[in-house]
């Protein structure tokens, strides 16, 4: 899946970005590499766990990524957090602790 969007997408790409896609290569080739290999992992990872649990299960565990992404902005980026985002990864993580009596 991966490797179909990047044949389709990279010549498009090149085309139009060509110099700034070299420039942030030169920078930064070592980071996107791992990106994308974790990118890659984390796939496999959620594939496995589809094939080892129930699916509600484990797509109910992905959305936790959500309120790690919410956390990683408000501490780490100094981002604001609405009191309605607020309850909603309240919603999600108590959901995500009422899984094994589901």
């Amino acid at each position: 899946m991966f490797l179909l969007t990047a044949a389709l997408l990279a010549p498009v790409v090149l085309r139009r970005k060509r110099a700034a896609i070299l420039s942030v290569w030169q920078r930064c080739k070592y980071h996107a590499l791992l990106i994308g290999l974790g990118s890659f992992g984390t796939y496999l990872v959620v594939v496995t766990a589809f094939q080892f649990s129930n699916v509600s299960y484990v797509v109910a565990a992905r959305e936790f990524s959500v309120v790690i992404s919410v956390l990683l902005g408000y501490f780490v980026l100094q981002k604001s957090v609405s009191m309605a985002r607020w309850l909603s990864l309240a919603t999600i993580t108590i959901g995500l602790g009422l899984l094994p009596w589901a």
